[in-house]
């Protein structure tokens, strides 16, 4: 599995199944936080909401021709946001980066 670390505590990787728990947990431990950006976070009422945007994360991977539009940001082993491409246009050669940290792990510096 793809997974690049950014320093000791910090990584980015693929989603897989196996996040399934903790994004949920990630996203209705921030709900009323994400939501003042993050519009589709309101509709989120139970675990299968999630899991379906999950799903899209991982299959867009196969979609885009094993391109990966969407990393898990990973913090001390956790779950901590997502980071990827909204929109891509090809034809110039731009995109579009969103990305979003839940709460808790908002505010963290680096020691260094």
């Amino acid at each position: 599995m793809f997974e690049h670390k950014v320093d000791e505590e910090v990584s980015l990787r693929l989603f897989t199944n196996n996040d399934s728990e903790e994004f949920y947990a990630l996203v209705m431990n921030s709900k009323e936080h994400l939501q003042k950006w993050l519009t589709w976070v309101a509709s989120v009422e139970s675990k299968d909401d999630t899991d379906k945007s999950l799903k899209l994360r991982i299959e867009s991977l196969v979609e885009n021709n094993g391109f990966p539009m969407w990393f898990a940001i990973i913090f001390k082993d956790k779950l901590a946001g997502t980071i990827g491409f909204n929109d891509i246009d090809r034809s110039n050669s731009v995109g579009e980066v969103g990305y979003f940290l839940g709460e808790p792990f908002q505010r963290k510096r680096n020691n260094v």
